[in-house]
């Protein structure tokens, strides 16, 4: 089986975009996040404090059962590799969850959190969603894309099958 380190849950949510106006006081922050709907906050720089716009309806559904959690896999070199898992609270990673694996590392680009509500149904059924973060993304800086070598790609593979085998 796999080797996972788990570094830290994933925060509720991060900012994708904040805009502002030499204008006007405060912020509009647009949030995101694994496990629930995207969200724009007027944040209110007189009262330090933000609040929900409702430009974005909230979703009918229940997330309140799900959770994301950042882990690292390790690769045949020992580079260890990150991996997002989505997943209900109560499931138990045990190598035997059925598991949606998506994962892409080149070119520098990077898997960003968001939420897409047609998981649901595949959480529901006790299933998993991965995303690799495989060599050759942005996600830990140059030293990660350099590493996507021709060298690398097998270990890539063997992360990612590890990833899941510990899932």
């Amino acid at each position: 089986m796999g080797e996972l380190s788990r570094s830290r849950s994933m925060p509720v949510s991060r900012v994708r975009n904040i805009f502002a106006t030499p204008s006007e006081s405060g912020a509009l922050i647009h949030t995101v996040s694994w496990t629930t709907a995207p969200r724009w906050l007027a944040y209110d720089a007189t009262r330090k404090s933000a609040s929900d716009t409702g430009l974005q309806p909230p979703l009918p559904i229940d997330t309140s059962g799900y959770e994301s959690l950042e882990v690292k896999a390790k690769s045949a070199d020992g580079t260890m590799v990150p991996l997002s898992i989505i997943r209900a609270k109560n499931l138990k990673l045990d190598g035997n969850r059925p598991t949606h694996l998506i994962g892409y590392g080149a070119y520098g680009l990077s898997y960003e959190s968001y939420f897409d509500p047609v998981w649901v149904a595949w959480l529901e059924r006790g299933g998993v969603i991965a995303f690799a973060h495989v060599r050759g993304g942005g996600e830990y800086g140059e030293k990660m894309v350099s590493g996507q070598g021709t060298s690398s790609r097998s270990s890539t593979r063997l992360t990612i099958l590890l990833g899941v085998l510990s899932i």
